[in-house]
Parts: structure tokens; sequence; C-alpha cells
């Protein structure tokens, strides 16, 4: 089993309105997210920038509990918190769990029952394994400290390999959503959301600004930044390992479907943003 800690702060958002004030809040169908269930969310500025990326649990239908990146948890419950007027509902930092990890061997289909048997920790019945949007990769959450993580190489070059965005590389505050790609955190049919507008905008015109892409070179890359035959700068690189990288790619260039270069040498790319039609 590969394992992977993230890191990741817990908040917990609790009362009577709880769910309805989260689904105004979260990309995600919180209504219909059922008690024990997880899905990923994002949570938005009004002008569709992301603020947090994460998963929420459903503990019960008025006691959410949300993971986000530990650099902006406080952020998130400010945000959170500032539009609670009349909703019945609190704010708070989570407690209860302490840890959240990434299992990244995609042959392991039953990624609950390994961390369960797991001999160097106990983790009850605070295991909530979920799909965070790639094939047999799940995020789990646990009430105990983290487990030793696999070497930090390992872990990027399966992440730069695989297209998994890692927070302050590819996804950040203040990231354009419509940029990512995040789908899986997003439903089409419940309604408003914050920032709900400048994502069904992009996504109905399916044109975002930037796509991200998975790349593959025949050696190292060179240099940070992506080029067209034209020698014009059309992207730049976010991670890399050895000659495998994702970046950020403009849209004009990507609707060209031209040959891309780093440096002398052109690459392979495959694109990973993307929304439904």
């Amino acid at each position: 089993m590969q394992v992977h800690g993230l890191n990741q702060s817990f908040l917990n958002v609790k009362g009577p309105d709880s769910a309805r004030y989260l689904h105004g809040m979260l990309s995600c169908d919180v209504k219909k997210l059922a008690s024990g269930k997880v899905q990923s969310y994002l949570l938005l500025t009004p002008k569709g920038r992301v603020v947090s990326y994460g998963q929420i649990l459903a503990r019960s239908s008025e006691d959410f509990v949300l993971s986000a990146p530990k650099e902006v948890a406080q952020t998130s419950v400010d945000l959170l918190s500032r539009y609670l007027i009349s909703d019945n509902a609190e704010v708070r930092v989570e407690s209860e769990f302490k840890s959240a990890f990434l299992n990244f061997d995609v042959q392991n289909t039953n990624f609950k029952a390994d961390l369960m048997s797991n001999s160097s920790v106990e983790f009850g019945d605070g295991v909530f394994p979920h799909s965070c949007g790639l094939e047999g990769v799940s995020i789990a959450w646990s009430k105990q400290e983290e487990l030793s993580s696999v070497d930090p190489s390992v872990f990027l070059k399966w992440r730069v390999q695989a297209g998994f965005m890692q927070w302050s590389c590819e996804i950040k505050s203040d990231s354009l959503s419509i940029d990512l790609p995040v789908a899986h955190a997003v439903s089409f049919t419940k309604g408003c959301y914050m920032g709900q507008e400048v994502v069904a905008k992009g996504t109905i015109r399916g044109k975002p600004p930037r796509y991200l892409m998975k790349l593959k070179a025949s050696e190292v890359f060179s240099s940070m930044n992506l080029t067209d035959p034209k020698g014009t700068v059309v992207g730049e690189i976010t991670s890399q390992f050895a000659n495998a990288a994702l970046a950020f790619v403009r849209r004009p260039f990507v609707e060209s479907k031209d040959l891309l270069y780093c440096g002398e040498g052109s690459v392979e790319y495959e694109t990973l943003t993307h929304w439904p039609s």
C-alpha cells in the first residue's frame, strides 16, 4: 500500500440550518449527501476563485465535517462564518479528526480494509475513504496522527505521471476554478452557490482560459516555460519529475492543436481539464 499524508485541517459546520447553508456555499450537492457519505467540494469567491478544495462528510443532516488545506483552513472558517446571518449554524475548527491520507496504489481496490488492518495505527471508525477524481485513488481521514509517508520523490513521480494536483502547485488560493480538473466536485443541477455563475458561464461555453496538462518529454525539461512553434510562451510548468511534468497551457494554443515545445525539444501533452458540455 502506497500512503502519503496530506497537509489537511478539518472544519465543523453544525446546526439545524447547516445543510441548507452549506448547500448555498459549496459547489457540491450537500442536501443529497447521506449520513456517513463523503463528497468533494469547492469553496469559491463570488468571482469563481478557489478559497478551498477538499472533502465534506455528513455526520448527520445537521452536522458536517470539511477537510481543507492547512494554509487556508482559517480563511475558510472566516468566509463560511461571514455569511451566517440568520442561519442557525456554527462554524468552527474540527477537533475529532487529526489527519488525512492519500492511497495512490491504483492496484489496491480495498483501501479501507488495508488502512484498518495496518499494524502501525488503530483507525477505529474514523476512516472515510473517498475518490478524489482519479480512478483507483482514494483519500481517507483518521482520528489518529499521520502515518509515515512514502519518500517525497516517490510521491512526486507518481502524482506528476498520474496528474494529481497538489495544493500550492497546481491548485492554490485564488486559482480560477474552471482552469482545474475538478468537475467531480461540482453539481450541475443543484442551483446557485457562491461562484456558480462563473463556473456555469465558463463550462457552458467550454472555454476556460487555461487547461491543466500532463506532459512527457524525451529528456529532462530545460525550462519552466512552454512555447508554440513560433517561440511564443503559451504555458508554464508547475510540477516536474525527470521527463514528466504538469503545466497550465493557454486556451488558444490548446484549440490550435499545434506542437508544444520546451526549449528546443517537442513535448507530448494530454489535457486534464475537462468539463461536461
